[in-house]
């Protein structure tokens, strides 16, 4: 089980570290060298209405804690999304759009039919990548703000669930089983169970270890938010975006500090045999490890980090596919 623990945690630490890389492979060149001084008014709504993302999580928790059937249209979200996010994912490793398309498409069939762990991660992971290209705060004081809320709205549904509600909420709709297949008799079709993509798990013959979609998707927007920042300060200073200086800037300290506060959940869910809000032990370690490089730098990169940089925009859905497209075109020529 400890491997499988120490897997997983890696695992889902590279997945966290190609979002941020992928993310800004696909912005364009102005915005990526932060001489963007356009804000568009979406940008306001997203960063005004980011808060309320816990309250909006909440009432999706009860709905699948109190109704089960709501997994069938979560099914069909899924798939929907998960396409999507494996096309996206794959662009630009495949040939053409039209690979893309197809392996998506194939993969999504696959996890239709097969069900496998194995698959229901990758698409998890696709998501998760895909997901730090739309949720693009504007500066670190939104990203802290968050992630606080966070922390809270994870202690409550783990640690304060019990005392209100039944049971555990949030372990109960992570690790309950899919209902039992939806038959039609009229047609003679059923509707086989399938694992949702919104976990990620590591199974063994000692059992399976599961860390929440939602653990690695907002620590990604706060990760991939430092990259903007790392590459911001690079093109200040002609920095060239080699392989090492990723690890050197405030993505790569953030990347270690989530990668120890992975184990650290990891390793208090061992030790209790019980379920443990992941944020509470992972946004500390994210936000002292942050404080840790800026304060050894002499806070000489605060007001860029902390207010934000001109050039980092957060992309509408239409911004986001005009840019994958452009760089699909690219890929194409």
């Amino acid at each position: 089980m400890i491997f499988a623990y120490m897997a997983l945690a890696w695992c889902v630490t590279f997945v966290v570290y190609l979002a941020g890389i992928r993310t800004h492979r696909f912005n364009n060149p102005h915005t990526v060298t932060g001489m963007s001084t356009k804000i568009s008014p979406e940008v306001e709504v997203l960063n005004t209405y980011i808060y309320l993302i816990p309250i909006g999580a909440s009432m999706a928790l009860l709905l699948m804690y109190f109704f089960t059937t709501t997994y069938y249209l979560m099914l069909g979200i899924c798939g929907v999304y998960g396409a999507w996010a494996v096309y996206y994912t794959v662009l630009g490793f495949l040939p053409s759009k039209t690979h893309s398309g197809l392996s998506a498409g194939l993969l999504i069939i696959l996890w239709a039919t097969w069900n496998h762990w194995i698959i229901t991660n990758f698409i998890a992971a696709c998501l998760a990548i895909m997901s730090a290209f739309f949720l693009r705060p504007r500066n670190l004081r939104v990203c802290t703000l968050f992630l606080v809320l966070i922390v809270v709205y994870d202690a409550f549904w783990v640690w304060v669930s019990p005392y209100i509600f039944p049971s555990n909420v949030m372990a109960e709709v992570a690790m309950r089983p899919p209902p039992s297949p939806l038959h039609i008799p009229s047609v003679n079709w059923t509707l086989y169970t399938i694992d949702l993509p919104v976990r990620f798990v590591m199974v063994t013959n000692a059992g399976s270890v599961v860390l929440g979609l939602g653990d690695v998707v907002l620590p990604t927007m706060y990760l991939t938010y430092l990259r903007g920042c790392d590459v911001a300060i690079w093109y200040q200073h002609d920095v060239p975006l080699t392989m090492p200086h990723h690890l050197w800037g405030f993505f790569g300290v953030g990347l270690i500090g989530y990668l120890c506060g992975l184990h650290v959940v990891l390793g208090v869910a061992l030790s209790t045999n019980s379920a443990q809000p992941a944020m509470v032990y992972i946004v500390p370690c994210l936000l002292l490890s942050v404080w840790f490089k800026m304060k050894r730098e002499g806070y000489r990169h605060w007001d860029l980090v902390w207010k934000g940089h001109a050039g980092y925009e957060s992309h509408t859905l239409f911004n986001a596919m005009s840019s994958i497209q452009n760089a699909c075109s690219i890929n194409e020529v």
